[in-house]
């Protein structure tokens, strides 16, 4: 009777140990095991909800950064780039198996320099040449208790162009 309350812990422990979500321990007919065993079953089952909810989000996540049509770059701990999208790759002309580990003020051209001197919850317009023109912005994230700085570059040279077109048609419109 001793033996059994300590045995249903260590399988328990064991269970944890093994990483094993799917497990439960058994009543055994005696009040105090069966109180351990089903608060053991109560938050195995918490767990086990709680990490496949946020396996799903991470994975949503991953794929909406990948999909997204804005750049994206995420930096570690040490501040080099972590995780880039294709858009941020296209944006920075570069492949992205170069950058990572990159730290931001070395990423290749103007944009790089832009996005090393940005701060917290700072955006900035940067124009490039020609039609090019971005939106940089530079937000913090936080990650298992970690904050971790990241960018967002917007393409926004084509809308400016057309913004800039209709203003002038209305001018031209104006002085006729």
């Amino acid at each position: 009777k001793v033996h059994r309350p300590i045995q249903a812990l260590t399988d328990g422990l064991d269970l944890l140990k093994g990483q094993d979500w799917n497990s439960s321990l058994n009543k055994i007919g005696q009040p105090e095991v069966d109180k351990i065993a089903d608060t053991f079953n109560k938050m195995i089952t918490l767990l086990k909800e709680q990490r496949l909810r946020f396996e799903e989000q991470s994975h949503f996540l991953n794929l909406l950064i990948a999909r997204a049509p804005i750049g994206v770059i995420i930096l570690d701990f040490d501040e080099r780039v972590y995780i880039t999208n294709d858009a941020a790759k296209r944006m920075l002309a570069s492949s992205g198996d170069s950058m990572t580990g990159t730290p931001v003020s070395r990423l290749p051209g103007s944009l790089g320099q832009c996005l090393a001197s940005l701060s917290n919850a700072e955006s900035r317009i940067l124009r490039t040449g020609g039609r090019s023109t971005f939106k940089c912005s530079c937000y913090n994230l936080v990650d298992k208790g970690i904050a971790h700085k990241f960018f967002l570059i917007e393409d926004v040279g084509d809308a400016m162009a057309d913004a800039e077109r209709v203003a002038y048609e209305k001018i031209i419109r104006i002085i006729a």
